[in-house]
């Protein structure tokens, strides 16, 4: 089955617009949540300088028990949505932009795998996060220095997936006004 440009552009923007809802219902109401429990300690999630086992135990104990199921059956739950959304959308953006923007070189053709591994260290770390969880208080540094291993990573890949974008859409919008000199 073929689908029309139209129907692909408005399948993305619907994509895009899942993504999106997800990702500012976990930054208006999910993470600030869990900084009330937990009296203001910043979450790991958010964390892309990293964190350590020490941390993780204070922020757990602050959190409480509600604080921790919240975590646990609210935020990690809409975060595993997310991880998925951003890879599909911020994906198939960047095997759509290079096209636009000129770029045929074959590291361009690369560039979708950049949101796709961002999607994978997130899925990582919402485990390594959930198995603490579950675990507290018997934190081993182990974990928690594959977590923030794995929140650094997810963090890197995220920033160069908007980089890629930032400077594709700029490379496009080149490209559009040289042709309408």
């Amino acid at each position: 089955m073929r689908f029309s440009p139209v129907a692909k552009k408005t399948a993305w923007w619907l994509l895009f617009a899942v993504t999106t809802a997800v990702y500012v219902t976990m930054l208006t109401v999910t993470l600030p949540k869990l900084q009330a429990f937990s009296g203001g300690l910043s979450v790991p999630d958010m964390m892309a300088s990293g964190y350590d086992a020490a941390y993780l135990n204070m922020l757990f104990d602050r959190l409480g028990e509600v604080g921790r199921h919240f975590y646990l059956r609210r935020q990690l739950a809409l975060d595993m949505l997310y991880p998925i959304l951003f890879a599909a959308a911020y994906g198939v953006l960047l095997a759509y932009l290079p096209a636009k923007a000129d770029l045929s070189r074959a590291w361009a053709k690369r560039l979708p795998l950049l949101p796709v591994l961002a999607g994978g260290f997130d899925y990582l770390e919402n485990g390594m996060l959930a198995l603490m969880l579950h675990r507290y208080p018997d934190i081993s540094a182990v974990q928690a220095v594959s977590a923030s291993a794995f929140t650094a990573a997810k963090s890197l890949f995220g920033a160069l997936t908007l980089l890629a974008v930032a400077v594709l859409l700029a490379l496009w919008g080149i490209r559009r006004r040289k042709a309408v000199c």
